[in-house]
Formats: C-alpha cells, structure tokens, sequence
C-alpha cells in the first residue's frame, strides 16, 4: 500500500468514525425495558466494513460506539461495546469481502 493509499484509508475509517459515533449519539430511540437505546450508528460501521473492508469496520464501529457510549453517559459500558461493535464491522467486511470477491477479483455481485 502506498503513502497516498494508506492516508485515504486513515482518513475514511475516521471519517466513519464520526459518523457512527454522531448517528450513534444523536438519533436515539429509547427503550425503557432495557434502559437502553436503539441508534442508526449500525448502519455506518456496516457501510464502513462493506466499503472500506474489515480494518475500517472495526475501527469505525469499535472507537466510533465507545465514544457514543461515553459522551451519551454509560462510560461503564465502553470496554465492552468497543470488543462488540468492533467484531460486528469486523465480521461484516470478511463476510463483505468474501461474498463481493472471488479468487482476489471483484465479483459480477459486487458490480451490478
């Protein structure tokens, strides 16, 4: 990977970073049962794990839903959101980049 690569990469993986972290933040839908929340921020570690691949995925959604966590007021759950959501972006861009490519080439799938 060159310089130039590796930067755009950098920047996008934090680019949805931010927006997890916001989506996650902001839109919130309370659940009093659970005394938890429901949020979009799922949407943006999944576009970032199938878009960028699984690194960015797991970054996004680990960094991106702890910061949530904390700035929504359950710092007590950080740790284990950063290991959930991280596996979660993980996990979705191998199965992305299982399903969207084929002995290293983009498949027909992933065109159209």
């Amino acid at each position: 990977m060159n310089s130039e690569a590796g930067i755009r990469d950098f920047a996008f993986t934090a680019l949805f970073v931010a927006l997890v972290t916001l989506t996650t933040s902001v839109f919130q839908i309370p659940v009093p049962a659970t005394s938890g929340f429901i949020n979009l921020g799922d949407t943006f570690i999944f576009a970032a794990a199938l878009l960028w691949g699984p690194r960015s995925g797991f970054w996004a959604g680990s960094i991106g839903s702890a910061l949530a966590d904390i700035l929504s007021g359950y710092p007590h759950w950080a740790p284990f959101t950063f290991f959930i959501k991280g596996s979660e972006g993980l996990v979705a861009g191998l199965i992305g980049y299982r399903a969207f490519t084929q002995d290293g080439h983009t498949s027909k799938a992933a065109i159209g």
